[in-house]
């Protein structure tokens, strides 16, 4: 099990949204979308040194999309880009 402190367990905190903030369909489309882009690719969407980089980088640029593997079916892709 990862460390509390350890970036692993950051990056879970960073993609969940505790009970006290309700989120909306839009958080549960983003978060499927991102889940499945890390499951295919095995890397995380946005790398940084901390939380605050991250989310700069969430607000500033797209996942790198060459990562999918080329056996990813178009629907696939078509699903997890979705705007």
């Amino acid at each position: 099990m990862a460390d509390s402190d350890s970036p692993e367990r950051k990056q879970i905190n960073f993609t969940i949204v505790p009970d006290d903030q309700p989120g909306d369909a839009r958080t549960d489309v983003y978060s499927s979308g991102i889940t499945l882009y890390e499951m295919l690719t095995g890397c995380a969407a946005f790398e940084g040194e901390d939380i605050p980089e991250i989310l700069s980088r969430v607000l500033q640029r797209d996942p790198d999309w060459t990562l999918l593997p080329a056996n990813v079916p178009l629907r696939i892709r078509e699903l997890i880009r979705l705007d």
